[in-house]
């Protein structure tokens, strides 16, 4: 359980598509054996966005993508719906992944040319 409770997962997305990878292929076999045991725990998903452009848009695309990770989980994990809850974190609390300073100020990019590698923080309850 304590590898699952606060999982940060790289996910990559292209266009409207989420790109599976090793990691999430990982934790969603781990998800499933503990939920298989445990099937009302709650999870919390909140995806992290950069601090570029405007800041009501970031939000508006990070739950749009965090709820693109809610419907692969119920699709593929033993979670109902109504065990899903999903956030967005944008300039408030942005991380970076790459990182460049100009001048003195660093500035955060998600952006990896026609993919977007996202920040996603997966908590059980």
């Amino acid at each position: 359980e304590h590898i699952l409770r606060n999982k940060t997962l790289h996910i990559e997305f292209e266009k409207d598509k989420l790109i599976l990878n090793d990691s999430l292929k990982d934790y969603i076999i781990m998800l499933n054996q503990y939920l298989s045991k445990n099937p009302n725990k709650k999870i919390d998903i909140t995806v992290h966005t950069d601090n570029i452009g405007e800041s009501e848009i970031n939000l508006i695309i990070g739950l749009y993508r965090a709820n693109m990770v809610k419907q692969y989980l119920i699709n593929n994990c033993k979670i109902t719906p109504e065990n899903v809850t999903t956030f967005t974190k944008g300039e408030s609390e942005p991380i970076a992944l790459m990182c460049k300073v100009v001048g003195r100020r660093p500035v955060f990019s998600f952006n990896n040319g026609a993919l977007e590698l996202v920040v996603v923080t997966i908590k059980l309850q």
